[in-house]
């Protein structure tokens, strides 16, 4: 029911070999005999297209591969296996490197999350600075003691300040969604 990859290695069964197997099981036991890959049973959830090495690739697996490699086969050829009874071991070092990749994307994005709220924190501080600046201004332009020019300009400065603020909000909502995919990549990858 394995391959033997390039290396020499085996491989974990498709996907779908195992889930033959599990469904022959499903009856209280099955014989965990050999026979090669063969088409995915009608109720199988993988693929009916056939790869260029003779293989279905299965759909059903989540990571977008239904292969691995075995380290340890459960059970004897011939031999009755139980419902749930574990068949093969497969090497988790791939998987926890994909774990560990993932975490690492989760941090820089909680990090880059972080930063976002401090940009809007600092916009806006700007912002709260040139809304006093405009306050002291306009009623100094009512009396013409300050320029039309030193009006606009701090018009110009308290809007271009708030356009700054929005633009850091959408900042931290970009950061939180990341966050969110980083997560899932996470639990994905658990």
């Amino acid at each position: 029911m394995f391959r033997n990859s390039p290396g020499g290695r085996p491989e974990l069964p498709h996907c779908c070999d195992v889930w033959r197997m599990q469904e022959r099981a499903e009856g209280g036991s099955a014989s965990a005999t050999g026979g090669g890959h063969q088409r995915p049973s009608k109720g199988c959830p993988g693929s009916s297209r056939v790869d260029r090495d003779g293989r279905w690739p299965c759909e059903c697996n989540d990571q977008g591969s239904g292969y691995g490699y075995l380290i340890k086969q459960n059970y004897r050829e011939g031999e009755f296996v139980k419902k749930d009874q574990v068949l093969f071991e497969i090497d988790p070092r791939p998987f926890q490197v994909a774990l560990d990749q993932a975490k690492a994307s989760l941090d820089q994005a909680r990090a880059t999350l972080e930063q976002a709220k401090a940009e809007v924190a600092r916009q806006q501080a700007r912002y709260s600075v040139s809304r006093a600046n405009l306050a002291r201004i306009r009623p100094l332009a009512e009396q013409n003691a300050v320029s039309k020019k030193d009006l606009d300009d701090a018009i110009g400065q308290e809007e271009s300040n708030h356009a700054a603020v929005l633009e850091a909000q959408a900042g931290v909502v970009a950061a939180q969604a990341a966050e969110g995919v980083a997560k899932s990549a996470v639990d994905k990858a658990s």
